[in-house]
């Protein structure tokens, strides 16, 4: 049985924190942060992420050339 539907995209989560009075304030004052998400689109990494899985995968067996699987990835990057 799965852990959650599989169209969940987004679930609730709390983390419970216990420890040294200091250290667990310390872990909040880290923790509450600007209250938003600084999403950044990597580019380069998103275009390695692709490639690797094509150069190298999982079953061993390559369908595309090595130049193929880097012209690929850089072109779902741009």
């Amino acid at each position: 049985m799965p852990f959650a539907p599989a169209d969940t995209d987004w679930l609730r989560n709390t983390l419970g924190v216990s420890g040294a009075t200091e250290a667990v304030g310390r872990f909040q004052a880290a923790a509450k942060g600007s209250g938003i998400i600084p999403w950044q689109r990597d580019l380069d990494q998103m275009e390695e992420d692709w490639f690797l899985p094509m150069a190298a995968p999982a079953d061993g067996v390559r369908a595309i050339s090595l130049a193929g699987a880097r012209i690929l990835a850089r072109r779902l990057r741009d």
